[in-house]
């Protein structure tokens, strides 16, 4: 082969090199190039690595094998063995010498269970005075160095009557123990029952008898106690119950009449005749009523009659009350109007005796009205009494309103009342209720004529009115006789 620069020859790998492969190497020693196999050159080349220079991650553990006992106690750096570096059970028993591990070498927290390590030294961590107690001997330690078979009497704490404890059992006490501690009364007498027993100091029976007369105490008017039946007395005993004597009486309770004899025992008995009632007072009654059927017919006379208890007389209206009764009469004395308190359609109200029509009614003013509404405005006793109200409608006619009337205070055609649609009334205008077949009419205060259809001919037939010489302008007015009359003249009277 030609020579070749080295960066010219074909490669070797690792794997096809032998240990008879030679290798070239330059001999310092003898200033020449020598030849050396790779077997030499390995061995060579191990020799020659300083100390502690290879490092562990450079080699595979795989390729290590270190013969048993080749490493030994001097080879080991000191400490360099952890305890991580240990295999399970690699360290035996005997592989550790005889007082070779101190309290020192003992991980602390291998202490558990009341031991631990105090300068250097292993021990229990429990402190108490030595001593004796319960049977039991102990050192300071709390560990048990001896015991007894019982507990001496003096190491148990007597009982007392709050506190759980030991007890003597003396046999003046009542009780008996026996030698295995079984405790008992110390008594024995024959099961039996009686009444009356016999105890001792202890509170044990100790003997019984049947209950005698003398041991029961003897009723009082306070006391329970036994009492005894003489043979005079109204009672009998019979097997230990007391019954009252027979009596002839049949047993029953329709009697109201009775007969005793000194013990109290019903002898005989009948019902009341009216000989045994007594006579009564009047002042006796002081509850209850007598109902009409009570009153014989005719028996209530003119003198027992009370004042207005037939006919009130008063000129004020007397209004609506469930104390009146229907039938009942108000007399008006100013217009000796008589009214008689009734019951119609539109409810209870005061309707006048013997009016009916209009010829024999009197005239009266019942208030003011408002014909642009057709409602009333202002009321009189005379309208109250005939049931108007301030602010209700005109009511319709009927003849308890005939001879009524009411004033106009404000202009208006709406008087919807029958005879008087779309009548125009005007202030001063009257409207008049003749009664409920002919309705109301409108009589002109300005007009002579009577004006509304001859009102002024209406009012004529009434009893209290008397028209005469009618002229324009005159109005009517009442003088002390109680006649309405037409007149020019205005008289204030008296105030």
């Amino acid at each position: 082969m030609a020579d070749l620069r080295i960066s010219e020859l074909r490669p070797l790998t690792e794997n096809q090199i032998v240990s008879a492969d030679l290798f070239a190497v330059a001999d310092l020693s003898a200033t020449e190039t020598r030849k050396i196999t790779a077997l030499d050159q390995a061995k060579a080349t191990v020799r020659l690595i300083p100390d502690g220079t290879i490092p562990y991650g450079k080699i595979d553990p795989s390729t290590i094998d270190i013969p048993d006992g080749s490493v030994t106690a001097d080879d080991l750096a000191d400490d360099s063995v952890t305890h991580e570096k240990l295999a399970d059970n690699a360290v035996e028993t005997n592989n550790i010498l005889d007082g070779a591990v101190t309290g020192p070498k003992i991980d602390p927290s291998a202490f558990n269970r009341g031991l631990d390590s105090t300068l250097g030294l292993i021990g229990i961590t429990n402190a108490v005075l030595p001593g004796t107690h319960a049977g039991l001997t102990y050192n300071e330690q709390g560990l048990i160095t001896g015991s007894t078979a019982l507990i001496p009497a003096s190491d148990l704490p007597v009982a007392t009557t709050t506190d759980v404890g030991v007890v003597s059992v003396p046999v003046e006490g009542g009780l008996a123990i026996t030698g295995i501690g079984a405790i008992s009364i110390a008594n024995n007498i024959a099961p039996s029952t009686q009444p009356k027993i016999t105890y001792d100091q202890h509170g044990i029976v100790i003997g019984g008898a049947a209950l005698e007369a003398a041991d029961l105490p003897v009723a009082t008017e306070t006391a329970i106690g036994g009492v005894s039946v003489p043979t005079d007395g109204n009672l009998r005993v019979n097997d230990g119950a007391v019954r009252m004597l027979t009596s002839s009486v049949i047993p029953g309770s329709g009697y109201t009449k009775f007969a005793c004899n000194e013990f109290g025992v019903i002898t005989d008995a009948t019902t009341l005749v009216s000989s045994d009632i007594p006579e009564i007072s009047a002042d006796n009654i002081t509850s209850g009523m007598f109902p009409t059927e009570r009153l014989a017919n005719n028996s209530v006379t003119a003198p027992k009659m009370a004042d207005y208890s037939t006919c009130l007389m008063q000129e004020d209206f007397p209004g609506y009350s469930p104390d009146y009764y229907l039938g009942m009469l108000w007399w008006q004395p100013s217009t000796a109007q008589l009214r008689v308190y009734t019951r119609g359609s539109a409810g209870t109200q005061w309707s006048p005796v013997g009016f009916g029509a209009l010829q024999a009614n009197n005239l009266r003013w019942g208030g003011v009205f408002d014909a642009s509404t057709g409602t009333v405005a202002v009321v009189t006793d005379f309208g109250t009494t005939a049931g108007l109200a301030a602010g209700a409608a005109i009511p319709a006619p009927s003849d308890e309103l005939s001879g009524l009337y009411l004033i106009c205070q404000k202009e208006g055609n709406a008087v919807n009342q029958p005879a008087v649609e779309s009548i125009n009334f005007t202030p001063g205008d009257w409207l008049l209720c003749i009664n409920e077949q002919e309705g109301y009419i409108h009589i002109d205060a300005g007009s002579t004529g009577g004006g509304g259809g001859g009102g002024s001919s209406y009012l004529a037939t009434l009893l209290d009115v008397e028209l005469a010489g009618l002229q324009d302008g005159q109005r009517l007015q009442i003088d002390n006789t109680g006649i309405w009359r037409n007149s020019d003249v205005l008289d204030g009277g008296s105030f």
